[in-house]
């Protein structure tokens, strides 16, 4: 995103603090963020009954495993800090083509903790990254991505989807812009062959593209308490102000940009110094609770941060619009892939966020009804650490997301209708048809003052409040 465009046109919530009733007033609203992603694939599983912490971060690790890699691929190049990794008693995993840590002996619920609260540390080495310099680099960007380059500043950085011919998502990335016709653009991990052969397939004119990823190391530094300890660590260095704004100085850029939903930075710089920023960064951050962080704690910031995940929520199959990013597609631009797409695509779908009622986690692939009528699928879930429950992300028939549309999620054949006060009596009739009425309960006020609990919703007779949930339980457990 455009630091410079925030006030006028970025969505609400798409920048989170650490502070526990702030993410509660801004979260999974349908809103939008911008983003860099992992490699999606596989699913989640669902939570049942009551769990320790422990089991929570099992649980959670075993899913990011699942979304992250696939079965049967070799993978298995290392990082600059892969030895680190190792030595601080990473759990590694493959993930995009590369050994990383999924979580450390604190386990992911820390990990996450400690970046809303204090700091934490990645390794984002797998990213790619690549250079595109000449006359006409501005106006392959402007061609190739969906955003507006035009008014870019030197120092900038600034976030795109990059659309096919038929609006359909190739990627998101940043682009940083050095000076005139001086671009670096970042890769997603999973991404970065298809994405570079897809860029120079589609440049024109006096353009140089080259893909420098194997050359640059990167570490994400996020958290509240991100600046202070790389100003402990790194004195000398100067220190971008502004969101989406870089500085480069001796070989090293430093960016403050993020995944997490806080405050923070992407240190782009050699693969040799790699290790030895690293071990300063946790060294200076020890006074500050600074903890390293795995591939799991990534997932989880991301998804109480709202952010898509290419292969969830933006694929090939899914437009930026649909994603809910409409803030960074310019329709406006004279011509740029895959705009004729998506003009006429329009959003059938959106993307929204649901908050699941009873202690179930929606899978991936999930459907979500209105009634008996299904309008959409989960694309992501899992549970939210900060706010203590679950949570996932879906794309829904486009007249289904305003604020007063009714939904059901179908998490393990468990019914759970929002708003349902006003209409009482027609489900319970519904429900007595299908032979779940005794096993449907309310909660009437949920999760307010006054909340009351329903446990016989068949001996309700009049309507209720607005904010009524309704959960119906097939197996009647």
């Amino acid at each position: 995103m455009d630091p410079g465009e925030t006030a006028q046109a970025a969505p609400k919530g798409t920048k989170l603090s650490g502070t526990r009733d702030r993410i509660r007033r801004r979260l999974w609203k349908a809103e939008t963020a911008p983003t860099k992603q992992f490699r999606a694939g596989g699913g989640r599983e669902n939570l049942s009954g009551s769990e320790t912490e422990g089991e929570t971060a099992e649980r959670i690790c075993r899913g990011v495993l699942c979304i992250f890699y696939g079965e049967g691929r070799d993978l298995e190049r290392k990082t600059p800090l892969y030895d680190a990794h190792v030595a601080l008693g990473g759990k590694i995993v493959p993930f995009a083509g590369y050994l990383l840590p999924v979580e450390y002996p604190t386990g992911v619920i820390a990990e996450h903790r400690a970046v809303r609260a204090q700091a934490g540390l990645f390794d984002v080495s797998h990213m790619g990254e690549a250079t595109l310099r000449g006359a006409d680099a501005l106006g392959n960007l402007n061609r190739l991505l969906t955003n507006d380059f035009t008014g870019m500043k030197d120092g900038q950085a600034r976030y795109s989807p990059m659309c096919d011919e038929n609006g359909g998502t190739v990627d998101d990335l940043l682009v940083y812009k050095f000076g005139e016709g001086d671009y670096m653009l970042v890769l997603n991990a999973a991404n970065r062959e298809k994405d570079v052969k897809w860029i120079a397939e589609h440049l024109s004119g006096d353009v140089v593209f080259e893909d420098v990823s194997d050359g640059v190391a990167q570490i994400a530094l996020q958290g509240p308490a991100s600046e202070e300890i790389l100003r402990a660590a790194k004195p000398e260095w100067a220190l971008p102000k502004r969101n989406y704004r870089f500085k480069a100085q001796a070989d090293t850029l430093v960016s403050r940009t993020g995944y997490t939903g806080e405050d923070g930075f992407e240190i782009y710089l050699k693969p040799e110094k790699a290790a030895e920023l690293w071990d300063a960064l946790l060294e200076a951050g020890k006074p500050f609770g600074l903890i390293p962080c795995g591939l799991g704690a990534r997932d989880t910031l991301r998804m109480e941060a709202a952010m898509p995940l290419y292969g969830h929520e933006l694929s090939a199959d899914i437009t930026p619009l649909e994603a809910g990013l409409d803030v960074f597609v310019k329709l406006d631009k004279p011509e740029f892939i895959g705009r004729q797409g998506l003009l006429d695509r329009g959003a059938r779908v959106r993307r929204c966020g649901l908050v699941p009622v009873d202690r179930g986690i929606p899978r991936e692939g999930a459907q979500v009804f209105a009634g008996d009528e299904p309008i959409g699928r989960v694309t992501s879930g899992t549970h939210l650490p900060t706010l203590g429950h679950a949570a996932c992300m879906a794309l829904l028939k486009t007249e289904y997301t305003q604020p007063d549309a009714e939904a059901l999620i179908d998490v393990k054949a468990n019914k759970v209708f929002m708003k349902a006060g006003k209409s009482i009596l027609e489900l319970q009739e519904e429900l007595k048809k299908r032979g779940l009425l005794e096993h449907a309960a309310m909660v009437e006020n949920c999760p307010m003052e006054g909340e009351r609990v329903y446990e016989h919703f068949e001996d309700l007779t009049e309507p209720s409040g607005y904010f009524s949930l309704v959960i119906a339980k097939e197996d009647g457990k």
